[in-house]
């Protein structure tokens, strides 16, 4: 059967109603009718740059600003053509430029991190990491938004750039310390410690940045010293019972902890073993006790008073930091062994 000829009707439109100067632009007119109708632009003005294609295809790049109106025509020599009226408004691009920023230099360890990002620039600008690195745990979005819950302390820098295809480009640098607050994770010195032997201690802690020690109240036996590094170490030279607060801090805050030294007029030696033991006895262990305790290990020379009933080690040590060490016999036969 012939087609029956039927006027026009343009079925889509208007085209979109902004562009950019420099930006390929692009739009396809649909319509119905029979002969198949064709465009063409009746009143007013397209951009510098756009035409209008018989088939309808409004196509281009703009290289005007301004605003532009008119009346696109479809016709097909059957009945009224069919119109639909244009508003294009053209814009020239703009350069992105961050206007804020840069962000929050520090964050807390496994706390919430947030900052955003601002800029101007046309067509809107999109953000990207262009150097360096974040804190783990915190991503950039392409929309500008810095966020996430830091998983690692330490120092972290780098750029972040904003882009919309002109340039210049817009580039800003960070600098984020990935905090933690101090926790002194050793337990204080409580042995006694002997009067003019060298001695030495070393606190230790966590946080970041690397916490720093003091005596914040009290004080330390005379001779003795505590570094900002936590190692307390000198020659005490004088017996007392010392007090006080050692303190651990850093930028984000402090942490205390009290200390009581004890100074002892000297090292003295206490072998403690059975007061009896017969043949056929178990051989067993004693224990070899020291009054102060040492910061380095301690060897103690031992001497059976009859080794052909009992024996014990030639040397015993007891290590740095402890005050008794066990003390091991043999028994060859029968006596009463005073301890």
């Amino acid at each position: 059967m012939a087609n029956v000829p039927t006027a026009p009707v343009i079925k889509d439109g208007p085209p979109p109603a902004s562009a950019i100067t420099g930006i390929a632009y692009t739009f396809t007119y649909t319509a119905i009718g029979y002969p198949v109708p064709t465009f063409s632009v009746t009143s007013g003005s397209l951009p510098p740059g756009l035409t209008l294609s018989a088939g309808g295809v409004l196509s281009g790049t703009p290289t005007q600003a301004g605003i532009f109106t008119g009346t696109v025509d479809a016709g097909n020599g059957v009945g009224t053509d069919a119109t639909q009226a244009f508003s294009i408004t053209v814009v020239q691009p703009v350069p992105p430029t961050i206007t804020n920023g840069p962000p929050p230099a520090t964050a807390a360890l496994g706390a919430l991190y947030s900052f955003a990002y601002s800029d101007s620039g046309y067509p809107t600008p999109t953000f990207a990491l262009s150097s360096g690195s974040l804190p783990p745990g915190i991503t950039l979005s392409s929309a500008g938004v810095l966020s996430g819950t830091p998983t690692q302390t330490g120092s972290y820098t780098g750029s972040v750039t904003a882009s919309n295809g002109f340039n210049p480009a817009s580039t800003q640098g960070f600098a984020i310390v990935v905090q933690q607050p101090p926790v002194i994770t050793n337990t204080p010195l409580v042995a006694p410690i002997a009067l003019n032997n060298s001695f030495s201690f070393a606190y230790s802690a966590t946080g970041y940045p690397a916490p720093t020690f003091s005596v914040t109240s009290g004080s330390l036996p005379p001779g003795m010293s505590l570094s900002a590094g936590g190692v307390l170490s000198g020659t005490p030279t004088q017996v007392g019972v010392y007090t006080g607060v050692v303190t651990a801090g850093n930028a984000v805050s402090s942490v205390n902890q009290n200390f009581t030294i004890t100074v002892v007029a000297s090292l003295a030696l206490t072998l403690t073993l059975p007061s009896v033991v017969n043949e056929g006895d178990p051989d067993g262990q004693g224990t070899l006790t020291v009054s102060a305790i040492s910061s380095g290990n301690i060897t103690v020379q031992l001497t059976s008073s009859n080794p052909g009933a009992l024996t014990v080690p030639a040397t015993i040590v007891v290590p740095a930091g402890q005050t008794s060490v066990a003390v091991p016999y043999t028994i060859i036969d029968n006596l009463t062994v005073y301890g």
